[in-house]
């Protein structure tokens, strides 16, 4: 029979035992451990001592430095050296965005800026830039994707995005530009420098065929005649391997679209196409060649923003993807000449999308009227439509389709045509059957209340 004392003699042996150390189980266990931690946890615990700092590499690398952004800046483009050239984190790098951002043309708020204006000449013509990022690419083994644009350094979304790990960001941004708030993108528009330097440096260090290539060409300080193209499409070495090497291709402002055109013909392994125009239109063919319409057996990610687009061509083009797509983002898209309802059909049966954004879509006139007044129209109706997982929107644009209807927006879109736009999809039918408000039943969509009673 235990008694109270030995219980009570009991729980002081045990107060007094020391808890088991943490190093002493296995390194591997150890270091899965590190994955569980929160970020800040995860930062602090490599200051508690060498060995926790030893261990927590591995997860610190998996955490923070897949993705590194840098700047054609001595200091920046040291950072990135000593990283690649750490036995650990290096391993964990995939990707690399090369910024053209300029300090005073699209960085601002900097230390002691004209000196870091006058570091930024000097590697230029040094060709100091072109001699690290040379050794950089040949030392990063694991390195996937290389990403050229000329904002990721300096600007910051406040939307959670893989935004990198800036190289030299507290050494040369001041101290309120660290701070990860919204900035406007600015300056540094058109035609760069950096994009033939990273290519040229690619081929120089024998990598033109075995990384992946992003590219953000990014031009908004324009008139209607400054149609920018950034690099050589029909050099020998961008037909016989950048060509296959382009991953991802995105474009804000005013880019040749013929241009844009020959790029996107000549890229044969697409994942992901942006595009965010200004009420243009955009084609999504090649026509020097015939009608040639652009497909990319793995092609996975579309974004469209303020564009026109064919609808025969917007219709085949989701065909010929509709295996593969997973994300989709339509915003303020509208046809010369179609609707929406086929496009969506189309998208409705999609197996493996994964995220679907719409929002405005615009019809030039209104569907013909449907019986079913859905009583949280008005309410729940924004104009947008966020769906996650191919089951949400096989349930929405099903109950959609049964009962096509658009909405007036008072305030019409006008196209580069002068056609006026004054109606978009009503999303409040396939907001209803997600809110279970309405159900199938029977070959036809009612409503809930109605189901139940029968």
């Amino acid at each position: 029979m235990i008694t109270a004392c030995d219980g009570a003699k009991a729980a002081l042996v045990r107060a007094s035992q020391l808890p088991f150390r943490l190093l002493d189980l296995p390194l591997e266990v150890v270091g899965a451990t590190f994955d569980y931690l929160e970020d800040e946890e995860l930062i602090g615990v490599r200051c508690v001592c060498r060995a926790f700092n030893a261990n927590s590499a591995n997860a610190f690398g998996r955490r923070f430095f897949r993705h590194l952004v840098v700047i054609l800046h001595p200091t920046s483009l040291t950072t990135l050296f000593e990283i690649c050239h750490h036995p650990v984190l290096s391993k964990h790098v995939r990707q690399i965005t090369v910024s053209g951002e300029r300090v005073g043309h699209s960085i601002y708020e900097v230390k002691e800026e004209e000196t870091q204006k006058d570091l930024q000449v000097s590697v230029q013509r040094s060709g100091m830039d072109s001699f690290i990022l040379n050794q950089v690419f040949r030392e990063l083994e694991n390195l996937q994707i290389i990403q050229i644009d000329v904002i990721s350094f300096y600007h910051c979304d406040p939307e959670p995005v893989d935004a990198g790990i800036r190289c030299g960001k507290a050494h040369i941004l001041s101290k309120k530009t660290q701070e990860d708030e919204q900035r406007e993108r600015r300056g540094d528009s058109g035609a760069n420098r950096v994009y033939d330097l990273v290519l040229r440096t690619l081929q120089e260090a024998n990598l033109h065929n075995k990384i992946g290539l992003g590219f953000e060409f990014w031009n908004t300080e324009y008139s209607n005649d400054d149609m920018i193209t950034f690099f050589d499409l029909d050099s020998a070495v961008w037909k016989d391997h950048f060509s296959k090497q382009v991953r991802q291709v995105s474009v804000l402002g005013q880019v040749s679209h013929a241009w844009l055109q020959k790029l996107l013909s000549t890229a044969s392994d697409l994942r992901k196409f942006e595009f965010q125009g200004n009420y243009t239109f955009l084609e999504l063919s090649y026509q020097p060649a015939g009608s040639f319409q652009f497909h990319w057996p793995g092609f996975s990610h579309i974004h469209l923003t303020d564009v026109f687009l064919s609808h025969n061509e917007w219709t085949n083009f989701l065909r010929l993807h509709a295996a593969t797509l997973k994300h989709i983002s339509c915003s303020s898209i509208g046809f010369p000449q179609g609707n929406w309802i086929e496009p969506l059909q189309i998208i409705e049966t999609m197996p493996r999308i994964e995220y679907l954004w719409l929002f405005r879509l615009l019809e030039k006139a209104p569907y013909p009227h449907s019986p079913m007044t859905v009583r949280r129209c008005s309410q729940d109706d924004d104009g947008v439509l966020q769906l996650f997982d191919s089951e949400p929107v096989e349930l929405a644009l099903s109950a959609m389709r049964s009962q096509p209807r658009t909405a007036f927006m008072g305030r019409g879109v006008k196209s580069e045509a002068g056609e006026v736009y004054l109606h978009r999809v009503a999303f409040d039918v396939g907001e209803a059957a997600l809110e279970g408000d309405i159900i199938y039943r029977d070959g036809d969509w009612v409503f809930a209340e109605v189901a139940a009673d029968l």
